[in-house]
This record gives C-alpha cells, sequence and structure tokens, in this order.
C-alpha cells in the first residue's frame, strides 16, 4: 500500500511502528522454538534459483543508483543506496533496546521515506566470527515472531550470502507482513542487510532498493 495512498499516521504510531521493524531486539542468539512455522524451525538454505513472484519476487527491476552507503555509513561494506533513499548511521548510544538483535547491533538506516514509502533498509554488524549461515541464524533467533521462513545461498555482489524471506504479524492490518534479512561474513566479523516495511505492499515497492543494495555489496579494505 503506497503511502501516499493511506490515511496519515500520528507521529507516535509512526515511531512505533518504524522502531518495531527490525525484529525482537536483544535477542540473546537462542533459537527460537515456538513451532514448525518458526524461523528457527525452517530447513537449511538451498541454493539459489531465480523464481518469479512470491516468495523471491527476483523477476523485479533493479532501483536506480544514486550514491553510496559509505557516504553517511562507515560500514565494512559498501553498497549503492537508491534514488532518493536516504542513508543515516545509528550510534549504539542512539539505537536503544531494538537496535541489537542476537550478536548483532544495527549501524545503519537507509529511510525510504522520502522515495515515498514508509520503511528502512537496515545494516546490523558484529564482530563475532561466523559463517553466513551462522550469521542469519543468529540473527533470525531474534526475530521471535517469523514464520513461514524460506532459506537460500546466493550471493551479495562478490561476497557469498545466505538470504531469508519470512513473514511476522502485521499488527496494524491484521494477517502477516513479509520481512527480508540477508547475511555475508567478512574478514573481522560479519553484517545483515534486512528490509522491513509497514506492510507487505510497502516491503514489495522496497524491494528494488534492496535488490539494489544486494547486487552491488562489496567488502571495504
Amino acid at each position: 500500500m503506497n503511502s501516499r495512498l493511506r490515511a496519515p499516521l500520528s507521529a507516535a504510531l509512526l515511531a512505533l511502528l518504524l522502531t518495531g521493524c527490525g525484529g525482537a531486539g536483544g535477542g540473546s542468539g537462542t533459537p527460537a522454538t515456538s513451532g514448525p512455522t518458526s524461523a528457527s524451525a525452517a530447513p537449511g538454505p538451498t541454493s539459489a534459483v531465480a523464481k518469479p513472484g512470491e516468495p523471491w519476487f527476483d523477476d523485479l527491476k533493479v532501483a536506480t543508483a544514486d550514491g553510496k552507503l559509505s557516504a553517511a555509513c562507515p560500514l565494512p561494506v559498501e553498497f549503492d543506496v537508491a534514488k532518493l533513499w536516504v542513508a543515516k548511521a545509528v550510534s549504539k548510544e542512539g539505537s536503544g533496546l531494538l537496535g541489537r538483535q542476537g550478536a548483532f547491533q544495527v549501524a545503519c538506516e537507509v529511510d525510504a521515506k522520502p522515495a515515498g514509502n514508509i520503511g528502512f533498509l537496515r545494516v546490523w554488524s558484529t564482530d563475532s566470527v561466523f559463517t553466513a549461515e551462522q550469521a542469519l541464524q543468529n540473527f533470525m533467533a531474534g526475530e521471535k515472531k517469523a514464520a513461514k521462513s524460506e532459506i537460500r545461498t546466493t550471493a551479495a555482489g562478490s561476497l557469498a550470502a545466505v538470504e531469508a524471506t519470512y513473514v511476522v504479524p502485521d499488527t496494524i492490518n491484521g494477517g502477516d507482513r513479509r520481512q527480508r534479512a540477508l547475511a555475508v561474513t567478512l574478514p573481522k566479523g560479519a553484517v545483515v542487510l534486512q528490509l522491513g516495511g509497514l506492510d507487505t505492499d510497502e516491503h514489495k515497492q522496497m524491494l528494488p532498493a534492496y535488490v539494489l543494495a544486494r547486487s552491488t555489496m562489496a567488502a571495504k579494505g
């Protein structure tokens, strides 16, 4: 649902929604055990095969690039930022309790609101040593309400990656809203790229920017 067609949200409600996009936060890294639809109960990653439509939407066109992540966020990875999206570094002090998930700390948010959507690309980082699969498992353990999870191995630019698509409850509209997360490992830690959204329609409209970031990702230094 495009934000221009939706009734305005109150500032307090919008703030609550956007801070909630990152998941449960403060996760201990202990896998969820809520049942067969939990993220931790999903099978191991399969090799990436292009699949149009749900749940991967691999037929979407990539967004137009307009700048680099490093212009705002000093991170061990670099990628292209979509036109009109605005990146902003997030300090540990400013991220609050929702700024941590498993071993990961949110380090950067790329805001879609200037482009007409409600949601963020979030970049989470850790100094812990993981494989890409372990990194994603650690991060997803903090998504306590994740369901319908599918996981695959893929590429993030020049880096090997493991990617998840899943849903969490949509507390505003009812039903589910879709999420995406991707993990890569680096010489000194790991990074997770996550895309949320106010609802599944917003998520789908923002996917081209996520695909742009994924396809142009590279390690720095």
